[in-house]
């Protein structure tokens, strides 16, 4: 299988002259997950005429052994985070990041994500402290999403 840097490099300009942004490409199994965005995001007809167009270019290309299952979305609200550049991208949004097991403090980090480089995320949690945490050591990490309060019952709009 190829890795994710060169699926990277083959699906990028397929994405771009679509008008859209790769957010990220990765291979979960026998998938090739594929996820587009745009400055005012992506809706359903973009991502299936992208997902068309990848689908044409990899068949033409055909830079991939055996059999996959091609899947092209948005990463919707709650991004997963898994390069430098996802976390810049959502300084000043809410993450929760479970590290992986032996790394220092605490498993889990919640909060602001304040900065971000090319080593490290700093998170500023709950009670004001900040976090530096090594991109090293995290297992997984997403953005959350802020949900308001539920309308009161029988308040809602006519």
């Amino acid at each position: 299988m190829l890795d994710d840097a060169k699926l990277t490099e083959i699906i990028q300009p397929v994405v771009a002259a679509s008008g859209l942004t790769l957010y990220d490409a990765e291979f979960r199994g026998s998938s090739l997950l594929v996820m587009v965005d745009g400055a005012e995001g992506a809706n359903l007809d973009q991502v299936a005429s992208v997902s068309r167009a990848i689908a044409r270019h990899l068949d033409e290309a055909d830079p991939i052994p055996g059999s996959y299952t091609l899947e092209v979305s948005t990463p919707g609200l709650e991004r997963r985070l898994r390069r430098p550049d996802h976390f810049r991208g959502a300084i000043g949004e809410t993450v929760k990041i479970k590290l992986n097991p032996g790394a220092p403090g605490e498993r889990r980090a919640d909060g602001e994500l304040t900065a971000a480089d090319d080593t490290t995320a700093t998170i500023r949690t709950g009670d004001g402290s900040e976090r530096a945490v090594a991109y090293a050591d995290i297992d997984r990490a997403r953005t959350q999403f802020e949900w308001g309060p539920a309308p009161k019952p029988g308040k809602g709009s006519k």
